[in-house]
């Protein structure tokens, strides 16, 4: 049972501003390596280092997925509404099949048939690289990966690959069946563990991150500039649709993207198996900008189904930003890129998904390399001119005539976060920001990787009728110092907490059930869950 906003804010005020326990470590046992001597009691073991994507299934909100990256990857199903979160999956993690999509090859030896191994990398020695989690049904969890580009299929609570058919198309309106080299030929059906997101892509303006005119691709149409699509991040499923984003990173070293892009897919979860195969009339949407990362479901208040494609901009391995942020809205209905909304330059909302208070009035965004946070007014998506626009997108800056301005918080006017007494310089951590909104919609939750801590935010969106939202209705009031800071000296304690989540309301009275579950990074991953109300 929650407690109300102003006595939950007020114990954070006066209580949360502790360190919580964390763990130490030594390397005793094996010098460099560190290991945990005692078990966090508000965490569970994940594995490994960085997991790579977190959901929960829309059925029963209560069970969290999680994608471990390290080797055996897979996934994990837990229980969140009990602290410390409990295991669900049974058994040990099947191994990770070196066929991964089931098309009866092994993966590198599919790229080496398809001639797509590159100079440095001349035997193809490739592995599908897990990324974000997509829970699109209870019995139906949706990971991408990259460099096996493609979104697998699991069932939830075995961890194991299942199959659905994965079709390609006759030629027909916007499709070509050889622009899509992993999929089944053209006119035929597969059952499959996967869907491949590798395509040919030709964008309306061919020119890439750095500013150079894209080349037709050998592999795909000859006479049209293009690539083939690659480093897959984000799945999201509605009404009937798949939609995969593509940050297609053409070389990391300058970090240069070719122009983003969300493949279009036709679900049918009811058929037996259910199947799967690109759209033929809008198979690619390209974005505004440039390496698309998250992928939000929103429905305006008429109930139209809205994908919110989060831009982050060409960024470097490093953190370093080049470019600027955006959040770009496709209509379902049309798979037509409406509106967009710029966040400015070296905004770089941070990868995965945002996070849509219950209302639907406002989304929060976390940022990549920036102790700040993000904010969009999703109200004027209601307006219904939006959609009969002769012109789009649509671009929500406030200078579109007959058009609001949507930004709340953005680069030049961020929510800044503030440093916790103690934490690491920016020379020694680049920061980065993850952010939830709890189920009653009057508090967030944002992660701060460098400092360990998780900050505390009122939001009064009751009676709000400016557009955009007043950015004073949205406060940081707390800081639970959950793990440690990333300091030199700390070094092997629990830190670097990312990808928060809120566990669901419930009208029973639990003293013991949590508030928020998170993923705690360093040195060993693990999953932690945290009562904030009293």
């Amino acid at each position: 049972m929650r407690c109300s906003a102003s006595i939950c804010l007020g114990l954070v005020v006066l209580s949360t501003w502790i360190a919580l326990t964390g763990c130490e470590g030594d390397g005793a046992d094996r010098p460099g390596f560190i290991v945990q001597n005692a078990v966090d009691p508000r965490c569970t073991p994940i594995g490994g280092a960085y997991p790579s994507g977190l959901d929960q299934l829309p059925g029963d909100p209560d069970v969290a997925v999680v994608m471990r990256f390290d080797t055996p990857a897979g996934l994990l199903a837990y229980d969140i509404g009990v602290s410390p979160p409990r295991l669900l999956t049974p058994g040990a993690l099947p191994p990770f099949p070196a066929d991964s999509d089931g098309d009866g090859v092994d993966d590198a030896l599919r790229h080496r048939q398809l001639g797509l191994c590159p100079s440095f990398n001349p035997e193809c020695v490739t592995y599908p690289d897990p990324g974000s989690a997509h829970a699109a049904a209870n019995d139906l969890v949706l990971v991408t990966t990259s460099d096996y580009e493609q979104v697998l299929f699991y069932e939830p609570m075995t961890g194991r690959l299942r199959s659905l058919s994965v079709a390609n198309p006759l030629a027909q309106d916007a499709h070509d069946p050889d622009d899509w080299p992993f999929l089944p030929a053209g006119g035929t059906q597969a059952l499959r563990t996967a869907v491949s997101s590798r395509t040919c892509a030709y964008p309306p303006v061919p020119i890439d991150s750095l500013g150079d005119a894209i080349v037709p691709d050998p592999l795909c149409d000859p006479t049209r500039s293009g690539y083939l699509t690659r480093f897959t991040a984000a799945s999201l499923v509605a009404d009937g649709w798949l939609f995969v984003a593509t940050s297609n990173l053409r070389s990391a070293s300058r970090a240069r993207f070719q122009p983003g892009t969300v493949l279009v897919y036709a679900l049918d979860t009811g058929a037996a198996p259910p199947s799967v195969a690109p759209d033929t009339e809008v198979p690619v949407v390209f974005t505004t900008g440039f390496n698309p990362t998250g992928l939000t479901l929103h429905r305006n208040a008429s109930g139209r189904a809205l994908v919110l494609v989060t831009l982050t901009g060409p960024i470097t391995a490093g953190g370093d930003l080049l470019g600027a942020g955006a959040v770009d809205v496709i209509d379902v209905l049309s798979a037509e890129l409406v509106a967009t909304i710029p966040l400015g330059d070296r905004a770089a909302p941070s990868f995965g998904p945002m996070a849509i208070d219950p209302s639907g009035q406002i989304a929060l965004l976390g940022a990549e390399s920036h102790r700040q946070l993000y904010a969009i007014d999703l109200r004027p998506l209601d307006d219904p001119a939006l959609y009969a626009a002769s012109e789009k997108p649509v671009v929500l800056d406030g200078g579109t005539p007959g058009f609001p301005d949507a930004r709340i918080f953005d680069a030049v006017t961020p929510l800044t976060l503030p440093d916790r007494p103690g934490g690491p310089p920016r020379a020694l951590c680049a920061p980065r920001t993850n952010v939830a909104i709890d189920p009653a919609g009057e508090l967030g939750y944002a992660t701060d990787w460098c400092d360990g801590s998780i900050h505390v935010l009122a939001l009064d969106l009751n009676g709000a009728s400016e557009q955009p939202l007043d950015p004073t209705r949205i406060q940081v009031t707390g800081r639970i110092d959950a793990l440690y800071p990333k300091n030199p000296d700390l070094f092997g304690l629990m830190t670097a907490p990312s990808m928060v989540r809120t566990t669901p309301p419930t009208p029973l009275v639990d003293p013991d059930r949590p508030d928020i579950f998170f993923v705690a990074n360093e040195p060993e991953s693990q999953l932690c869950s945290l009562r904030v109300a009293p």
